[in-house]
Formats: C-alpha cells, structure tokens, sequence
C-alpha cells in the first residue's frame, strides 16, 4: 500500500523520484488493537524515496515541526488512555456507603432451625411423592392378579410382602412428617425475630413437595386421620388385606378410602369384594352399583356384580351384567367364564360351551373355564368331551380338587370304577375337609360294593357339612 507519489528530486539521491509510506502488518495489528483510531497516525508515517529508500528530512521526528510533535503526542495520549479504559473494572459498583459496609444477614438459632427442620420436610414429602406412586403401582398390580381364578402363588406372596413393606413405610413417613410439623409449629411459636433482621416468614417456603404430595384429590390426606395414610395408599392395603383374608380389615381400609374420596370406584368395588366374600351380598350389590355409577365403563364392577347376582339366584340379573361386561371389554376372559356359568346354572348347556370355549379361546391356560365346559359336556351326555376337558384343566393346575372329583364322577359314569377312585382319592387329598368328594366316592365304593367303605365315607362327608 502507498500513497500517492509526488515526482520530486531526492535530497538524499539527487534523482527526481517519488516518495511513499510503507504499510506492514505492524500498522494492521495497531489499528485493529486501537478500533481504527491508528489509521489517524498514517499520515506521520515517514515517507521514503522510491529509488535509495531514505526518507525526507522533513518527515523525521527531529525535523518535524513543533505542531507536528504536538499532534502526534496527542494521538499517543488518546490511544493509552483507550486502552486503558477499555482494560479498567466496568462493573457498577453502589454509591450508598452503608450497603457497601453491610454484612450479610445472620439468622438466629430459631430461624436456622426451622429452615433445617423445612428442609426436612421437603425431603420426607418427596419421599411420601415416591412412595405413594408405588403403592398405586402395587395396587394395579394386585387388582390384575385377583381378577386371575387361579394367580401364581410366588407372585402372589411376592406382591403381599411388597405391599406390606410399602404400607409400613408410608405410615413411617406420616409418623415423620407429623413430628416435623409438630417442631416447625413449635419453632414458630418461639420465635421472636430481632428488629431489622429477617424473619421466619421471609425465609422462602420449601416444603412445595410435601404440599404436591398431600393437596392432590388422588393423595389427599385427612388431618384428622391418626394414621394420616392417603386414599390411594388405604386402597391398595385393603387389597393386601383382601388377598389374605382378612375381611375385616378389607372393609376398614375401603370404607376409610372412600370416606376420604367418596368418589372413589375401585374402594366402593373392592369393599364389594370383601362384603361378597364375608356373604354380604346385598352390600356388595349396592357398592358394586355404586362404583359403576362413578365409573360407568367399569368392566370389572360389572363382572363382581353379575356373580354377586348369580349366587343370590338372580340368572337374568347376572347374564346382563356379564353382557355388559364383555361388550364393554370384548376379550374379557372372565366375564365370558361368569356368564357360561349363569347360563349352566340356568339350564343353556350349548350357551354355556360357547361361552367357556370362547373363555378358553382368550386365555388358553384358563383351567376354571376347562372345568366348566367339562362339567356342561358331562351333563349334555358327552362324557369322553369332560374326561377331555377334566383332564386339561389338571394338566393346566395340578392341585384342581374339583377337577379330579369332577372327573372321578366321570369315570364312575362310563363304569371305570377304578379311575374314579384313584381320582377321588386325589381330590381328597388334595382338600382333605372336601364333603363332596367323600359323598362322591361313597357312592363309588357301593357300586364296587365296599358297604363299610362307602358308609365310612358319607358319614364324612355328612360332618363336613354335605346335605
């Protein structure tokens, strides 16, 4: 780069010749270093002769003018003082003298304690949170298995201890979290805040996990409730309760979980359960009703009311709960089952093989619904087809009592006498209080014209309550 040159002589050279200002990369890193304001310094540069290189005398520092000097200081001056503005501590700094000598504020003992005892509270609500989902995740998982005929007892004890254990827990964390409260309240009490510092009240809230855990309807506890267990939570216990029968305690926890959320289906459906259990049928009718008024596509409610009806003797009552059980839930297995046994019950043999073959269809290790069927077979005269059906169903569950005294009535029909003993004995000792299966192999044994036998047995079975 240059400027332009004027063809004068050299008093160096003697030539006439141009002159110019040499431009390197030290002229570009000073402008970028100074935002451009180097380029104001570009006309100081000495100028130099094109042919021997040596500048003009009046282009040297010692041969500049006074003005000369003057400005090229000035600019040197501006160009330290930029850069030292632009290196100085821009952070704005408080003109108010007490702010600037003021300490932190200190919290007294009674405020330190209530924000560590706030913490506390914090941790055990997240916790309840946590622990709470899970029972509700234990309870689905329970609701799932009781509605099996014949559940995986190592599932089944598995989920009772879990539920068990969750239970404990939760009422541990209540225990906890009332004693916190109890502090915090008392802490409160006592305080009495310094003037000028800050008090309790101005200490941000951190208990927001406790508060989602307990202000949802799902978790919502009641403050009079000693044990302050939530809805959820007394819910799924009362199935654990129900699963080992304890009927009792079922129906506390039920009837406690809908007295906290009247709106509350699956309580009203497993208190039916417990009542239908304990022979109530007439309550387990009304809560069975009350938990499809809440929840109308309630399938299950439908299925638990429809043999509620049926053990009443109400056939048509039953039939159409279990009708609308399928068609709100078209691959319900069970409720194909219940109605196949209302229709038996009611004297449709061939409605009843439809419905446990379509039972069968849906779940193809439904050994109750194998039973059924050999049980409609047997009384339609196809006694191969029960044998058949019989036979699957102890395949499918080993220990099936019924099963083997079905069959050993089976066998006694075609003449396999022996069979039939062999399969009553089973059954008997399989169930060993079994009144039917002593009076069933009574009868056998007097066929076989074992009097003595065949007395010793109905005496039996008449103790065990057979009529």
């Amino acid at each position: 780069m240059a400027d332009a040159m004027d063809m004068i002589f050299c008093p160096n050279c003697g030539k006439r010749s141009g002159f110019k200002r040499a431009l390197g990369f030290g002229t570009f890193f000073m402008v970028l270093l100074t935002f451009g304001l180097w380029l104001f310094m570009i006309p100081f540069y000495p100028a130099r002769c094109i042919n021997c290189g040596e500048t003009r005398g009046s282009a040297n520092w010692q041969n500049a003018s006074r003005t000369g000097k003057i400005v090229i200081a000035c600019m040197w001056v501006c160009i330290v003082l930029f850069i030292l503005h632009a290196m100085r501590d821009n952070t704005p700094r408080s003109t108010d003298p007490d702010q600037e000598t003021a300490a932190p504020p200190v919290l007294n003992p009674h405020e330190s304690r209530l924000a560590e005892l706030r913490k506390k509270q914090e941790g055990i609500g997240w916790q309840m949170a946590m622990e709470l989902e899970m029972a509700k995740n234990l309870a689905s998982d329970a609701e799932k298995l009781s509605i099996q005929p014949f559940p995986d007892p190592g599932e089944r004890q598995f989920l009772l201890d879990k539920m068990d254990q969750e239970h404990q827990r939760l009422a541990e964390l209540a225990e906890s979290k009332k004693a916190v409260d109890a502090e915090i309240a008392k802490e409160e009490g006592q305080q009495q805040p310094a003037q000028g510092q800050p008090s309790a009240a101005d200490l941000p809230a951190i208990s927001g996990a406790t508060d989602a855990a307990t202000s949802s309807p799902q978790v919502a506890q009641d403050s009079g409730s000693p044990s302050q267990i939530p809805p959820v939570a007394l819910n799924s216990r009362g199935t654990a309760r129900l699963a080992k029968g304890d009927l009792d305690g079922a129906i506390q926890d039920y009837s406690e979980a809908i007295r906290l959320k009247p709106d509350y289906a699956d309580s009203f459906n497993g208190r039916g359960v417990a009542r239908h259990d304990k022979g109530d049928l007439d309550g387990a009718i009304q809560d069975y009703s009350e938990a499809i008024r809440l929840k109308p596509d309630y399938s299950i409610a439908f299925d638990n009311r429809g043999t509620a009806r049926h053990v009443k003797g109400d056939l048509d009552g039953a039939i159409q709960d279990h009708s609308e059980a399928i068609r709100l839930e078209p691959d319900y297995a069970r409720a194909f089952h219940n109605r196949g046994t209302a229709r038996h019950d009611r004297g449709d043999l061939d409605g009843a093989i439809q419905d446990y073959s379509e039972a069968i269809r849906l779940k193809p290790d439904y050994a109750e619904s194998f039973n059924g069927r050999g049980v409609a077979r047997h009384d339609k005269g196809d006694l191969d087809g029960a044998i058949q059906d019989f036979t699957e169903a102890i395949r499918l569950l080993p220990d099936y009592a019924i099963a083997f005294d079905n069959r050993g009535t089976a066998r006694r029909a075609k003449g396999d006498l022996d069979g039939a003993m062999l399969d009553l004995s089973e059954a008997i000792r399989l169930r060993p209080d079994y009144a039917r299966a002593f009076h069933d192999r009574g009868a056998t044994r007097a066929r076989k014209g074992d009097a003595a036998g065949a007395q010793q047995d109905n005496s039996r079975a008449i103790q065990l309550g057979w009529h």
